[in-house]
């Protein structure tokens, strides 16, 4: 239960990192 939990923060956090670098990258490009 401990590994999926993991890999399901993993997720959810790298996905949140990607979404704010992306974000900042479309700003930055206007």
């Amino acid at each position: 239960v401990i590994q999926i939990l993991l890999t399901w923060l993993l997720g959810y956090v790298s996905s949140k990192v990607l979404g704010s670098v992306g974000l900042s990258l479309s700003e930055r490009d206007k």
